[in-house]
């Protein structure tokens, strides 16, 4: 099964072959534990390195899930060419799977890690821009890094670009992954939003 970023590419490859074709429109339980009180302003770093290390399941049934992503490749394939509607929309969907389990590691200050269902692994090193080759032969760059409150994750491939940003709520309990999608034969990004927390 191929990576969440190497489907960038794909699904990059695909709506462009066809954009040769077709000319598209354009673009118009538990609580983890918790170290700092709301109140007391945005959380540092070291305080997401604590509250964001560890395993965080799906929080919405799987239904649930797959009808906000799909409600994001709506969004998304409404702007295009009507002729590439169906293609694109059977290619998001089936590239976009729900990931049910996130686990994320930390290695002192040195690396971090993420993780998607046990199944694909990023480490890199925070803030800078790493390489990874994909079974499809193309590669992708990542880089994972903190800004202001949050921690967020950067995919970049020739054909688009996908970032996750992860929220804590105020009281730590739940991470909110909002995902956003882009590339060149998208009128307009593909976003959903999940939840998860830890067990």
């Amino acid at each position: 099964m191929r990576s969440p970023a190497s489907r960038l590419g794909l699904l990059g490859l695909a709506l462009a072959a066809l954009a040769l074709a077709v000319p598209h429109r354009a673009l118009t339980q538990d609580t983890p534990p918790t170290t700092a009180a709301p109140s007391a302003g945005p959380r540092t770093e070291a305080q997401l390195r604590t509250l964001l290390g560890g395993a965080w399941h799906l929080v919405q049934s799987e239904a649930t899930a797959r009808q906000r992503i799909d409600q994001g490749i709506e969004r998304c394939v409404s702007e295009m060419n009507y002729f590439l509607q169906g293609v694109a929309r059977d290619q998001m969907r089936e590239n976009t799977p729900i990931n049910r389990r996130i686990d994320i590691g930390f290695e002192g200050t040195s690396s971090i890690t993420v993780n998607f269902d046990q199944r694909f692994s990023y480490t890199t090193r925070p803030g800078v821009a790493q390489q990874f080759d994909l079974p499809d032969g193309s590669s992708v760059n990542v880089r994972q890094y903190f800004r202001e409150d949050h921690f967020e994750q950067y995919f970049e491939a020739t054909l688009g670009r996908r970032w996750s940003v992860y929220r804590l709520s105020e009281d730590g309990r739940t991470m909110t992954v909002s995902a956003t999608q882009q590339g060149p034969m998208m009128p307009v990004p593909m976003h959903f939003t999940l939840d998860y927390r830890q067990r």
